[in-house]
């Protein structure tokens, strides 16, 4: 979190600085949002930079926690609107922007009714929109409900007793229509929102009957049913669609968990794997990475592997060897990243022993590269051939690292912890090659800036106000 006084920093997160200045510079004072207050919450990852400027949450006191904007400028940093009036705050969540209209959704009654919000970083031109919710926690969605194509903004329009269907926005009232008519039942619903080459492809879930996979150009007619899947009646719906550089991926339970490819047509929706296992893939799903599809699967020869596919048969195939029959745990998300061209990774060679992998692609080239534990809450942020992740080592506390894949290149991003560490929090905002960060020690909690190597590694922000959660 950051203090009441809004800091320099947001902009540098937004990328309105130059380049040149924000390698450079250190935060200074842009507008000081709520002067009364002696603490404020704006959330590090609630931040979304779009059309020139920085969309956050904050709480003040008389709004609560609520959406502003700023430009880097105190006359540009304003409150985009009292979505819950008075001082209390709603759950929100930033989706993005398209054209020139950036989109949230927010909840209050805490029962995963989620409203639909956009804005064009003007209080005038921000508003609500009541005739439906967008599917959230409520539904039985396991993916995003949400994706953009071109200008529009594609997302599951759910109504009491209808189910969830998709819609459609560019951002007007009259630009925001229900791409299908209802649902013959009211649990059914679409999930797994992608956008991929020009559409919005998701899976039908109906309850009960057969999934089928559907691609949308934001249009009425232009949304069609690409392929149905049989229904296997205890089996689970299709998971884990997923956009690769020329296909998708996705997993269907079947009679075996099967990894299928689609190249968005009929004709072109494949099967490229049977894992025989009785629970071959952990419920952590594919990463698409480097254009590529990444997961682990249990063939019931190998036991769990890593396996990787292009969206082709040809191109699906196992490229890790790992000793344990079971290197990941459920109660570990996996975790997994490119650096450069290896896949780093963790997995455990003995019993809860985890440590950081990497591949080259080839079981062979399977090896450990450091025995340094990454935060099992945290996710690997890219940035420049180098994988960043707070990590410790046995008998340490958490503090930032990174990695290039190898061993000699795995390293703290030494000089910043004095005395005990807090947990630190990466935003996955980058500018120039730069990612942001949060630490708290000894010296207090403050914002930090890393190319992904110690020597490039700064304080950014010299406060000690900074909260790191």
């Amino acid at each position: 979190m950051i203090p009441v006084r809004l800091l320099r920093a947001i902009a540098f997160a937004s990328g309105m600085l130059a380049a040149a200045a924000a390698a450079t510079q250190t935060a200074s004072l842009v507008a000081d949002i709520d002067p009364n207050a002696s603490v404020s919450r704006t959330t590090l990852a609630g931040l979304a930079v779009f059309d020139g400027k920085l969309f956050f949450l904050n709480d003040s006191q008389g709004a609560g926690r609520e959406v502003w904007v700023t430009d880097g400028t105190a006359a540009g940093t304003t409150l985009l609107a009292d979505a819950c009036p008075g001082d209390c705050s709603d759950s929100i969540g930033f989706l993005g922007g398209a054209g020139r209209i950036f989109y949230w959704i927010a909840s209050q009654d805490g029962a995963g009714n989620w409203q639909l919000w956009r804005s064009d970083g003007t209080r005038a031109g921000t508003q609500g929109d009541l005739r439906v919710d967008v599917a959230g926690s409520s539904s039985n969605a396991t993916g995003a409900t949400w994706a953009f194509v071109g200008d529009r903004l594609i997302f599951a329009g759910c109504r009491p007793g209808q189910g969830c269907e998709p819609w459609a926005t560019d951002g007007t009232d009259a630009g925001t229509v229900e791409l299908r008519p209802p649902p013959a039942g009211p649990g059914d619903y679409i999930d797994q929102l992608v956008s991929w080459k020009g559409k919005v492809y998701f899976f039908e879930i109906p309850t009960p009957g057969a999934s089928s996979l559907w691609a949308s150009d934001g249009s009425t007619a232009g949304t069609v049913e690409v392929l149905s899947f049989p229904g296997n009646g205890a089996g689970l719906p299709p998971r884990f669609l997923s956009a690769l550089a020329d296909r998708l991926a996705f997993v269907i339970d079947g009679s075996l968990e099967e990894l299928w490819g689609s190249d968005g047509t009929t004709a072109g929706t494949l099967r490229l794997a049977g894992f025989a296992d009785a629970d071959p893939i952990p419920g952590t799903g594919i990463f698409a990475l480097g254009g590529r599809a990444y997961l682990a699967a249990d063939d019931g020869v190998h036991g769990e592997e890593i396996w990787t596919s292009d969206g082709t048969v040809a191109g699906t195939r196992r490229i890790t060897d790992l000793a344990l029959p079971a290197p990941f745990a459920f109660d570990r998300p996996l975790q997994m990243g490119l650096a450069g061209s290896r896949l780093v990774f963790v997995a455990a060679d003995s019993p809860g022993a985890f440590r950081l992998w990497k591949t080259d692609g080839t079981p062979g080239s399977t090896a450990p590269i450091s025995a340094v534990l990454p935060d099992k809450t945290s996710a690997f942020v890219p940035i420049e051939g180098r994988l960043v992740f707070p990590g410790s080592l046995p008998g340490h506390l958490a503090e930032p690292w990174a990695t290039d894949g190898t061993a000699g290149g795995t390293a703290p991003l030494a000089g910043i912890c004095h005395g005990s560490c807090e947990l630190p929090v990466l935003v996955p905002v980058t500018v120039s090659g730069r990612l942001l960060f949060a630490i708290g020690d000894s010296l207090g909690s403050d914002l930090w800036t890393t190319d992904g190597t110690a020597a490039g590694t700064r304080r950014f922000t010299h406060t000690g106000t900074v909260q790191a959660s």
